[in-house]
């Protein structure tokens, strides 16, 4: 009945036209943003203009269909600033066709060249799970007295990735979850937090409760944004340790790009449940459709196996990038969203050298008020000996040697060691989630 014209991608502000794709059964529109209604059409053209405003935070965009007698027809939304998507990803659980046990189905879009995955991951409550047919299989057997979660991701050629997750058992035997919100939170000591029939109340929008479904740990996602001239600093620090000299480029099996001749070192290695991507500070531009896109393009993900911290900071090298065209807070930004849309334990982590440049849209502030919109909580690092203890973007720490960075590593691991993922029924905006008295032990990720 009714669906967007106008499909928003990258980092979105300020006024925007909005255009829809009406059938001819539809009398009326209206338009809802963050949940409070900004306009209604009652004839076409069907377009008007939505103010996002002049800070830069999550949004949801709605448009609700009504036919001639006023009853809703349709509605069609979509998320804005809290990710790019260019795939999506649907699960359905039900019983095994045997009658016995569950099953899961699983179905894709994407609109990459290639429309099959490269890889799929499954897990089951966070462990993995070797299936046959990724599109149909038989769930282990588990206790459905108990909450269990389904997570499934699909990397695509081109860094694509998306994932989507699913809940079912305990008190909701009968029905499944799929539309569920991530809320990181951090505990207090070790303690963790207790089962979640004792998480009522916890959370809410508003003052209206909302439904824990599952808690878990899982993985952590670093997201890195380093300042290109911060490369050199890496570099150096790796040829004073007689860790070699930068030699020829070339591609790691899984795609990260690397110089030669730096040996991997057991200092700082990445801990077995971290993983690290790095995103370029250099906008790519894309035409699509009309629409022009600037895009700062990932790296592959990578993990432990890969090298040392040192190492990986030294050697990972975007492809073409022009230092003199960096914009950092931009990046930091796009950085924030990767972060946020996994739905796993995650940092951005910035690492800036003396003098950066940096050609932003965007100012360090307020990059800063979106990263806490989204909970997704920044630490900055600086390799060089003069960097500013508290700069535009808060705190730093130097890693100016090995062991400086050893130690900001270590700091930066029992933080993340804190963190825990809480699924909440339904999708939410993220800042729009507080925590209730009743919570204890626990505060929300900013």
């Amino acid at each position: 009945m009714i669906e967007f014209a106008t499909l928003f991608l990258g980092l979105i502000l300020g006024p925007q036209q909005v255009e829809l794709l009406v059938h001819d059964n539809v009398a009326a529109i209206e338009v809802v943003l963050d949940h409070q209604v900004v306009g209604r059409l009652n004839q076409p053209p069907w377009q008007l203009t939505v103010d996002l405003g002049e800070e830069l935070a999550p949004h949801v965009l709605e448009a609700v269909a009504f036919g001639s007698s006023g009853t809703e027809i349709g509605r069609v939304d979509q998320w804005i600033n809290t990710s790019t998507q260019q795939a999506r990803v649907s699960i359905l659980i039900d019983r095994s066709t045997e009658g016995q046990g569950m099953q899961a189905r699983v179905a894709w879009e994407s609109m990459t060249e290639h429309p099959e995955p490269e890889s799929v991951d499954i897990e089951l409550d966070g462990q993995p799970l070797e299936v046959v047919d990724t599109r149909r299989f038989d769930l282990p057997r588990v206790d459905l007295e108990q909450t269990h979660l389904l997570r499934v991701e699909l990397r695509f050629s081109g860094n694509l990735e998306v994932g989507a997750e699913a809940v079912f058992g305990g008190p909701y035997t009968d029905r499944v979850a799929t539309e569920l919100t991530a809320i990181p939170v951090l505990v207090a000591g070790r303690r963790g937090l207790p089962p979640i029939s004792e998480m009522r109340d916890w959370f809410s929008i508003s003052g209206e409760p909302l439904e824990v479904r599952a808690v878990e740990k899982g993985r952590t996602d670093i997201i890195v944004v380093r300042d290109l001239a911060a490369i050199e600093l890496f570099r150096q620090q790796a040829v004073a340790r007689n860790i070699g000299s930068p030699g020829r480029a070339t591609r790691l099996p899984n795609g990260a790009w690397v110089s030669l001749g730096i040996e991997t070192r057991l200092e700082a290695l990445l801990k077995e449940d971290h993983e690290l991507r790095f995103v370029t500070p250099v906008a790519r531009q894309v035409e699509r459709m009309g629409y022009r896109y600037q895009l700062f393009p990932p790296s592959p993900w990578i993990s432990r196996q890969d090298g040392n911290l040192l190492w990986l900071f030294a050697s990972v090298l975007p492809r073409t990038a022009n230092p003199q065209h960096q914009r950092l807070a931009d990046a930091v930004a796009v950085a924030g969203m990767e972060a946020a849309k996994s739905g796993q334990r995650r940092v951005v982590l910035l690492i800036v050298g003396p003098d950066p440049v940096d050609h932003s849209q965007l100012s360090p502030e307020a990059t800063l008020e979106f990263l806490r919109r989204l909970r997704v909580p920044i630490v900055v690092w600086a390799p060089a000996r003069r960097a500013l203890k508290d700069g535009a973007w808060g705190p730093t720490v130097q890693i100016s040697s090995r062991q400086k960075l050893a130690w900001a590593y270590t700091s930066l691991s029992k933080q993340l060691e804190r963190q825990r993922i809480v699924w909440l029924d339904g999708l939410h905006l993220p800042q729009s989630i507080t925590l209730s008295p009743e919570a204890k032990g626990i505060r929300l990720v900013e």
